[in-house]
């Protein structure tokens, strides 16, 4: 039973280590993009207004999913926690 409750453990603190390091790769991901972008249009390096126009989309877009990505973390925390209350009807 001990060597179970063991095994159980260890195998939460790898599944809970695997979701640490998969949600800060899905996080860097867009901020590294909007970082980038940010830093090209600071430093005025594109003239063409088109472009320029397609660099904040793009800004747009990855806060956008960055916002998402954060929002499920976040409403999966509550979940686990039982903070989010359900009401059926």
């Amino acid at each position: 039973m001990i060597f179970r409750n063991v095994t159980k453990q260890v195998e939460l603190s790898q599944l809970k280590s695997d979701f640490v390091s998969s949600v800060s790769h899905e996080i860097r991901t867009p901020l590294a993009l909007i970082t980038m972008y940010i830093e090209t249009l600071e430093m005025e390096k594109v003239k063409d207004p088109g472009k320029i126009k397609e660099y904040y989309t793009v800004i747009l877009n990855e806060t956008t999913r960055l916002s998402g990505i954060v929002n499920r973390i976040l409403s999966f925390s509550q979940k686990e926690s039982n903070k989010r209350k359900y009401y059926f009807s």
